[in-house]
C-alpha cells in the first residue's frame, strides 16, 4: 500500500504517499494523525492552518463499519452509527479498503457550533500551593514558613538549571536524603520560588505564572508506573493532568477541557461528555513527552495570551519507589575486561527511574527530584544522554536558623489566637535549646518539638523541661517507627558500628559503601531514616531515641550488648562520651564540663582509630590525619605526626606525663584533677623518633594568655625542659598563634569529633556566657 485517497467536502480527491513525508526525516506515516497531518501539509491544503485535532478521518462515502471489515478499536467511539476512525489507528489497517474501493476516505472539520461553554480565564488561575502541588499532602503551615538553611544548595541547582542547555548530558537534579529533612518542603518552595529575590530561578518564575510547574508525588500513587509502557507514557499523562486540572470546564483552542483523575489517564478513556476534547485526547494520548512538552507550550500561550518559549518545569517526590529494574538495555553488551578467562557479554538495564529521566534528554527542561535512595542511577547512566546530579540536605546545623523556624512557625500558629491564647517564646529560650538538640536539629522532629512545645504552651500544661522532652519524644517516636525496628533488624555488633561511625567525625562520600566491619550499605541507612545527613557527608544517629528504646521494659538488654562491644574493641571506651547531651550538660560546674570535652575528644581519636584500621583492614602507626582531617595547610606540629591507639584509651589515678610510658593508647588524667596536661598521645615524629605528645583541652572560645601557653610547653610544672610539640584544642575558630608558637598545633575538635555534640557544646558555652552577663 502507498496511496490513499482524502477528500474534504466536494474538493477533489488527493493522492497521500504513506512511504514518504512524515517529520524533518521523511519518515513513513504510520498512523490516521499522520496521514491527516500529512493531509495539511500538501499544497494548498484547505485545512493548513487548522488545529489536527479539530480535524477527522471517515470511511470513504456509503462504506459503512460493518462492511469495513475493520475492528471496533479502529473508530473512535463505539457508536455502529459513527465512522469517525481513531488517530492511532494504524495505516496498515486500511489496506484493504483502499484496495477493494476506489473511493476516497473523507476529510471533515468540527465546526464551531459545538461549542458553547466559556473560554479559560487567566484571572482566574490558581496560583497556590495546593493547587500546583495536588499530589503532596497539603500541609497549610508550608505557604507562610520561609526556607531556610538551604541558600548554599539553592545556588548549586539554579547555577545547574541555568546552565542546562549548554551542557552535553541533560541534568536534572536528585535531592537524596533521610525522610524528614524537609526534601518535600524544599520542592514545594522551589516550585513555587517562594524563597528570597537572590535565590530565584526566573525560568521557574515563568513557567510558573502560565502553569508549566507539574508535580507528582509517587508515595501518593504508588501505581502510576509500573510497567515500561507507564515510564514512556508517565509525563504525557502528567501533562493531560494538569492541563485539564487548569483547564476544568472552560476552553482553550476550541477543546473543552474535564477535570480526570491522573489513574484514568490512558489510551482507552471512558467518561468524556465532550466530544472536542476526546478528539484532542485521542491526538495527544500517544505523543511522547518532548512532542507533549511543545502542545502544553502552545495550548498554556494561548490560554494565557502570552508568547513564552518557558518549557514545563517538573518536581518529582518519593523516586526511590522506581529503583526496578527494566526491560530496556541502556547499553550495548560490552566484553570482559578479564583477558585471561573465556569473554564474558554483559547488559546493563535502565532502572524505571533512569529510563523515565531519559525521556526528557532533548529537550532539557528543569526536572528535580526527591527520595530517600537513588540507586545505582548514577552508574546506570554514565553511558545514557542523562548526567544526574545527586544533591542531599542536612541538619538545620546553624543557632540562627532553628531559632528562625522556631519564631516564624510559632507566628504562623498564633494567626487566628485572641491575644490570650497566643503562645509567646519570650522567657523558653532554655527550654526551646534543649528541645532543639533533643530533635538533632532534623526539619521534621523540630517540626515535632515545636508543636508538642506550643500545645503545652497554650494549655498550659508544661510541668518541667523533663516533661516537654518526654512529651517530645513520644511523639517523634510515632513518626519514626522505624526506630523501634532497628533493634530487631539489626546485630547489637552492627548497631554498635554504625553508632560509633556517627559518633565521630566520619565522611561517607558514596552511599554505595558499606559500614566498617558490616556488609550495610549506607544509602539502606539513609532510605530507612536511621541516619540523618549533618555537614562535610557525615550523618547523625539519634543516640539518645533509641537508646531509650534499647532499654525499655519488656526488651533484651541490647544496650549493654552494644557497649559490651564497643569497650571489647576499644579498651576503657565510654559510648556515652561521644553522644554529649544537651541537659547535662546545662547542669554541670565548669570543671565538669571541660572534662566532658575532653572525653569527647579523647573517645573520639580511639574511635577513629578503630574504625580507619578496621576498613583499611590494616594494624599498628596510621598518621594523626587520617584520624583528624585538617583544613588548609598542615601545622609544623602535626606533619607525619603518627599514632598507634590499639589499646583504646588509658586513664590513671596519678598523673600521665609526657615521661610516662603509654603503650598505644590515649593517655587521659580525667581521673588527676591537677594534671599538667589533659592528654598524652605515644607517636612517631616525622623524624622517626618516640615521643610523648601533650594535648591541653579548654573548653572556652578563646585561647589562652601567650605566658599561660609558654608555662604548658614545660614538660612538667617548673621545669626548664620544653616538649618538642605540642596540641592545643579550645572551642574556638579561626584564631591562630602557629606564627608565634611553631612547635603548638591548635585544634578545635572539628576534626574528629561529632558535629553535633561540639556544636551542643559551643552553644551551652555561649548560654553559659550569656547567663554571667
Amino acid at each position: 500500500m502507498t496511496d490513499i485517497f482524502i477528500r474534504f467536502k466536494n474538493d477533489a480527491s488527493m493522492p497521500i504517499d504513506t512511504s514518504y513525508g512524515r517529520g524533518p526525516q521523511s519518515l513513513p506515516l504510520l498512523n490516521i494523525s499522520h496521514l491527516l497531518i500529512a493531509f495539511q501539509s500538501l499544497p494548498n491544503s484547505p485545512l493548513a492552518n487548522v488545529y489536527t485535532a479539530d480535524i477527522s478521518l471517515h470511511l470513504p462515502s456509503g462504506l459503512t463499519r460493518t462492511a469495513s471489515g475493520l475492528l471496533e478499536e479502529c473508530f473512535i467511539s463505539i457508536d455502529e452509527t459513527d465512522d469517525t476512525l481513531d488517530y492511532g489507528c494504524p495505516l496498515s489497517n486500511l489496506e484493504n479498503i483502499v484496495t477493494t474501493s476506489r473511493r476516497p476516505f473523507i476529510v471533515k472539520r468540527l465546526e464551531a457550533e459545538y461549542f458553547t461553554f466559556p473560554a479559560f480565564n487567566p484571572e482566574t488561575f490558581d496560583l497556590s500551593m495546593k493547587h500546583a502541588f495536588p499530589f503532596f499532602e497539603d500541609n497549610p503551615t508550608d505557604e507562610h514558613i520561609p526556607l531556610l538553611g538551604r541558600k548554599e544548595i539553592l545556588s548549586t541547582v539554579n547555577e545547574i538549571f541555568t546552565s542546562r542547555l549548554t551542557l552535553q548530558k541533560y541534568r536534572p537534579i536528585i535531592l537524596s536524603t533521610s525522610r524528614g529533612m524537609g526534601k518535600t518542603f524544599f520542592l514545594k518552595k522551589f516550585g513555587m520560588q517562594q524563597v528570597n529575590f537572590d535565590e530565584s530561578l526566573p525560568a521557574v518564575k515563568e513557567a510558573l505564572v502560565c502553569g508549566r510547574v507539574l508535580s507528582f508525588d509517587f508515595g501518593m500513587m504508588p501505581g502510576a508506573i509500573i510497567s515500561v509502557d507507564d515510564v514512556y507514557s508517565f509525563f504525557t499523562r502528567l501533562m493531560i493532568y494538569f492541563l485539564c486540572k487548569m483547564f476544568h470546564d472552560s476552553v482553550v483552542d476550541g477543546i473543552y477541557f474535564e477535570d480526570i483523575a491522573f489513574k484514568s489517564i490512558n489510551m482507552n478513556l471512558h467518561g468524556c461528555r465532550q466530544e472536542t476534547f476526546s478528539r484532542w485526547f485521542k491526538f495527544v494520548v500517544s505523543k511522547d513527552a518532548e512532542s507533549m512538552m511543545l502542545e502544553y507550550v502552545r495550548l498554556t500561550n494561548l490560554a494565557f495570551n502570552i508568547r513564552s518559549h518557558a518549557l514545563p518545569v517538573f518536581c518529582l517526590d518519593e523516586i526511590q519507589s522506581l529503583a526496578s529494574l527494566t526491560t530496556d538495555i541502556m547499553s550495548k553488551p560490552v566484553e570482559s575486561d578479564n583477558h585471561t578467562s573465556a569473554a564474558k557479554k554483559s547488559k546493563i538495564y535502565h532502572s524505571q527511574l533512569s529510563l523515565l529521566l531519559t525521556q526528557l534528554a532533548v529537550s532539557k527542561p528543569i526536572c528535580i527530584c526527591a527520595g530517600t535512595n537513588v540507586m545505582e542511577l548514577v552508574n546506570i547512566t554514565q553511558k545514557t544522554s542523562i548526567m544526574p546530579q545527586v544533591l542531599t540536605l542536612t541538619t538545620l546545623v546553624d543557632e540562627s536558623l532553628y531559632t528562625d523556624f522556631w519564631t516564624n512557625l510559632t507566628e504562623v500558629n498564633n494567626r487566628g489566637q485572641s491575644d490570650k491564647s497566643k503562645v509567646s517564646i519570650e522567657g523558653d529560650e532554655d527550654l526551646i535549646d534543649a528541645l532543639v538538640y533533643a530533635s538533632y536539629q532534623i526539619p521534621r522532629l523540630l517540626y515535632i518539638a515545636h508543636t508538642v512545645w506550643y500545645d503545652l504552651r497554650k494549655l498550659k500544661a508544661m510541668d518541667s523541661q523533663t516533661y516537654a522532652i518526654q512529651k517530645f519524644e513520644e511523639h517523634a517516636k510515632i513518626y519514626y517507627s522505624e526506630m523501634t525496628e532497628v533493634l530487631r533488624n539489626y546485630t547489637p555488633q552492627d548497631l554498635a558500628l554504625i553508632i560509633l561511625c556517627c559518633g565521630v567525625y566520619w565522611p561517607v562520600t558514596d552511599t554505595a559503601s558499606v559500614v566498617p566491619g558490616t556488609k550495610i550499605v549506607w544509602s539502606s541507612l539513609i532510605e530507612q531514616s536511621l541516619v540523618f545527613p549533618y555537614i562535610d557527608n557525615c550523618y547523625i544517629f539519634p543516640f539518645a531515641l533509641i537508646w531509650k528504646i534499647a532499654t525499655s521494659p519488656g526488651r533484651t538488654n541490647v544496650k549493654k550488648e552494644i557497649e559490651d562491644f564497643c569497650s571489647a574493641k576499644i579498651e576503657n571506651l565510654v559510648l556515652s562520651d561521644l553522644f554529649t547531651s544537651h541537659d547535662i550538660l546545662c547542669s554541670q560546674n565548669l570543671y565538669n564540663f571541660g572534662t566532658g570535652f575532653e572525653k569527647l575528644f579523647v573517645a573520639a581519636l580511639a574511635v577513629k582509630y578503630y574504625l580507619v584500621t578496621l576498613e583499611n583492614s590494616i594494624k599498628g602507626y596510621v598518621l594523626f590525619t587520617d584520624l583528624y582531617q585538617m583544613d588548609g595547610m598542615l601545622p609544623a606540629a602535626i606533619q607525619g605526626f603518627r599514632v598507634n591507639f590499639s589499646a583504646g584509651i588509658k586513664t590513671s589515678d596519678t598523673q600521665i606525663t609526657v615521661n610516662t610510658e603509654i603503650i598505644n593508647a590515649v593517655g587521659h588524667n580525667v581521673k588527676c584533677h591537677n594534671g599538667h596536661h589533659d592528654i598524652i598521645l605515644p607517636g612517631i615524629l616525622s623524624s622517626g623518633i618516640k615521643s610523648n605528645i601533650p594535648f591541653q583541652c579548654k573548653a572556652s572560645f578563646d585561647l589562652s594568655s601567650k605566658s599561660v601557653i609558654e608555662s604548658q610547653l614545660h614538660d612538667m610544672p617548673h621545669s626548664n625542659t620544653n616538649v618538642v610539640q605540642m596540641f592545643w584544642l579550645y572551642l574556638g575558630k579561626g584564631v591562630s598563634r602557629e606564627a608565634l608558637f611553631p612547635q603548638i598545633a591548635f585544634l578545635n575538635g572539628s576534626g574528629c569529633c561529632n558535629g553535633m555534640s561540639l556544636d551542643c557544646l559551643i552553644l551551652v558555652k555561649k548560654l553559659q556566657a550569656r547567663n554571667n552577663e
